[in-house]
This record gives structure tokens, C-alpha cells and sequence, in this order.
């Protein structure tokens, strides 16, 4: 292919290796969105007002959930690994994050899901791959705000008076996050990251973030 479109960081050998052999896996995506039952993240601002979705988080209370329940079923259906989603775009945190109240910790629920289930996957042995979305409609800094040119309520709180957004402030936070996730989520298999629309998203960022993980 041509050299602009080829990895600059590519996956080791043995990795993706690994990876292929696995085969069938599955992905769980789940938020406060469940509550009005529209999609996540792409229902805000065109479903429901954005303020009155970036408050379904003070009603998300799913106390029923059991990780090792799920990570049972999961193994006794076959999967032989699985993709869980902590933040998709509309920015909402399903861990203990220390980087934002947006978060799971401050539902009325109040337990880290991804922990929970991070620790079912070591548990019971199935791989775990973690997603996280790149574009962020709750954070005033993910500039511009509009994925797909679309108009998804804009952010979903003011910076401080005389504070323009700064796309560079943004990437400090979201690689903070992903080391959270690295480094206290763990073992985990891959990422699967998404949600890179914005123009200010480039591919020079993609590759920094690439080397990152690394």
C-alpha cells in the first residue's frame, strides 16, 4: 500500500498473531444512555436536549450488574475474548477516572465497572480488550465539537471565563486516562480506539498516540 497509508507503529508479529488466533470475540457497550434507550452518544443533542443527557448519569443505577455472571456466560458461549468500552463519544467515564467527575464513581451506583470486569476477565481467563473514544462531546477542548458535521449539543460545560480550548490540553487528558486504564485495568489484550473526526485529530497525533501505548 502506499507509504501515507501503511502503520507507523505496526502491531509485533506475535501479537497480532495471537489476536487472529482468538477469533470470536465480544464487544459490550453499555452507558447511562441505556435509561432512554437510544444510542449512545450519537442521541445527544438530536434525541434529547445534550444538558438533559449529560444528567442520565445521576439516574444510572444498574445494581443488578454482576461481572463475573457476565464473564461466565461470556466463556460458556464460546467468546474467546472480549472488547469493553469505558468511554465512548460523549465522554462519559465508566471507571473510577481521577481526571473528571464525569464519571461511574459519581452515579448512584458509585462502583467501577471496568475494574469489576477487568478483574472477572483475569479471573476466568478471557482476554480483555479495552475501546476509547478519541472524539469527546462532553469536553470543551475536543475541538470543533461537530463529528459526522453534526451538531451534538456542544460541550458539556464552560472552561474558566478568558480560557479559549486548547485540542493539545485535550490529548494531555485523554493520554492521562489511558494510562489510568494501562496501568490499573490490566492484563489487557489490545485497544480499540475510535472516534478520531476531527479535523484537529491528525495523523501525526495517530502516531504519537500509537507510540504511546507502545
Amino acid at each position: 500500500p502506499p507509504k501515507e497509508s501503511r502503520p507507523a507503529a505496526p502491531t509485533p508479529a506475535a501479537s497480532l498473531q495471537k489476536f487472529r488466533e482468538l477469533k470470536y470475540g465480544a464487544f459490550i457497550h453499555w452507558t447511562p444512555a441505556t435509561l432512554i434507550g437510544k444510542e449512545v452518544s450519537f442521541s445527544r443533542g438530536i434525541a434529547i436536549p445534550a444538558s438533559e443527557y449529560d444528567r442520565l448519569y445521576l439516574k444510572f443505577n444498574p445494581a443488578e450488574f454482576n461481572a463475573e455472571q457476565w464473564v461466565k456466560e461470556l466463556k460458556t458461549a464460546g467468546f474467546q475474548y472480549v472488547v469493553f468500552v469505558p468511554k465512548h463519544h460523549d465522554g462519559f467515564s465508566m471507571w473510577d477516572t481521577k481526571l473528571s467527575d464525569y464519571n461511574i464513581m459519581h452515579s448512584p451506583l458509585g462502583r467501577d465497572v471496568v475494574k469489576e470486569f477487568a478483574a472477572a476477565c483475569k479471573k476466568y481467563d478471557l482476554p480483555l480488550c479495552l475501546y476509547y473514544s478519541i472524539g469527546d462531546m462532553y469536553q470543551p477542548d475536543c475541538i470543533p465539537y461537530d463529528m459526522f458535521g453534526k451538531d451534538f449539543g456542544g460541550p458539556g460545560y464552560q472552561l474558566p471565563a478568558g480560557q479559549a480550548p486548547d485540542f493539545d490540553r485535550y490529548v494531555r487528558f485523554m493520554k492521562g486516562q489511558l494510562k489510568e486504564l494501562t496501568e490499573n485495568y490490566g492484563p489487557i489484550l489490545g485497544w480499540w480506539f475510535d472516534g478520531g473526526y476531527q479535523k484537529t485529530w491528525t495523523r501525526e497525533r495517530g502516531v504519537d498516540l500509537f507510540h504511546y501505548m507502545r
